[in-house]
């Protein structure tokens, strides 16, 4: 990291992403979240991170800080979900508060990471002191069925009561001046060059889908088991195989789905591994599978367009925006018979994993995180307007 920081100053962040320290000390943190963190300590002089500390069992892909210009507030809330883990946060609260409020006042510049209870307070406090501010909203910036009232009241705060100084980055369309429609730090350019290196010359004997995710019921990972079973029912002489990577609540029961529609010796569960493990999985599949429909910016795409991997997913979110049906991807209404008949026509028309192969690597180039830091650097240089320290 150099020495010389784009930036001189000190960035208070709000986040509610679970920390751990480790037996050697060590601040861990879940790894796509500490791969952006990565890029604004990269243009902060410091950041100074406002976040919970968590004791318990670590059941996602984590990674270390790796940079020496960070600091930390830790606050305990839990995140367990429960009718007593709701009363627990009831009672943790105040005290949470006064510690972020006390937070917010002590810096100049937040980055407020949302939607989240943490996010839903500190947009209020931050309007209240008018204090310049970035949001980072990495979830879909709209309403849908089953979301939360604190989600609700929150998004509604960034889209219709704060204005500038108060910036927000949202995947999809902006609607309004202080809303910056935005990318995920997905992936660097070194990262899509390995990538690449891997699939060089990668050929399966048969077909191969992959997925990716935590094993949770708003994954949707049953449609995709209950897709390949049917396709197996109505196509039994077609070849292929498909591999889940992920862990979580789900997983026995997408066992028992798969053991009901005979998929043995076709379906594989990988369980959790690291981000280097899984792409180098992904870098050996024809076709990924993404089939939530709440995801915010659905990064798997950009994975998948770097592994050369063709990227299906659900019709939902910013989809549509993201994918050119047939040309980048393929998009599918979220139910059991079209989903099959995507795959039907993709192992039935090989060419296209090709042609679409060729497509995605074109379009990765628009979202690596050397484009993500370009754009946050230039967002505080003329929309902040932070001076420059270089």
């Amino acid at each position: 990291m150099n020495a010389i920081h784009k930036f001189n100053y000190r960035l208070g962040t709000i986040s509610q992403a679970l920390n751990w320290r480790t037996t050697s000390g060590k601040v861990v943190s879940y790894e796509p979240y500490i791969r952006e963190m990565r890029v604004w300590a990269n243009l902060f002089k410091h950041i100074d991170i406002f976040a919970p500390l968590s004791t318990d069992e670590i059941r996602v892909t984590v990674s270390e800080y790796g940079f020496s210009n960070v600091s930390f507030d830790f606050v305990s809330y839990s995140h367990r979900i429960s009718f007593l883990s709701s009363l627990h946060r009831l009672v943790q609260l105040p005290l949470v508060l006064i510690k972020l409020l006390a937070f917010i006042w002590s810096h100049d510049i937040l980055l407020i990471r949302s939607p989240s209870h943490f996010g839903l307070f500190a947009h209020i406090f931050v309007f209240l002191l008018r204090k310049k501010s970035i949001t980072k909203y990495a979830g879909f910036f709209s309403g849908f069925d089953g979301e939360r009232m604190p989600s609700i009241v929150e998004r509604n705060i960034i889209e219709k009561v704060i204005g500038p100084p108060h910036y927000a980055l949202v995947y999809g369309s902006a609607k309004r001046d202080h809303l910056i429609s935005f990318i995920p730090a997905a992936i660097s350019k070194k990262e899509v060059s390995w990538l690449r290196t891997l699939r060089n010359g990668q050929a399966n004997k048969r077909p191969v889908f992959y997925a990716l995710g935590k094993l949770i019921p708003v994954k949707n990972f049953d449609l995709v088991i209950k897709s390949l079973g049917l396709l197996f029912h109505d196509h039994a002489e077609l070849d292929w195989e498909f591999h889940l990577i992920g862990d979580g609540v789900e997983l026995d029961m997408l066992r028992h789905l798969s053991d009901y529609h005979n998929l043995s010796g076709r379906v594989y569960f990988e369980g959790k591994l690291s981000y280097e493990e899984s792409m180098r999985k992904l870098a050996t599949a024809d076709i990924v599978i993404m089939p939530g429909l709440k995801e915010g910016w659905p990064k798997v795409v950009i994975e998948g367009w770097s592994a050369g991997a063709v990227p299906v997913v659900a019709n939902a979110g910013i989809t549509n925006e993201i994918i050119q049906d047939g040309i980048s991807g393929f998009i599918f209404e979220p139910e059991t018979i079209h989903l099959k008949n995507v795959l039907f026509r993709v192992l039935t028309q090989p060419h296209l994993i090709d042609e679409i192969r060729l497509t995605g690597w074109k379009e990765v180039e628009k979202f690596t995180i050397e484009k993500f830091s370009q754009g946050i650097e230039e967002i505080c240089s003329k929309r902040l307007i932070l001076e420059s320290s270089t």
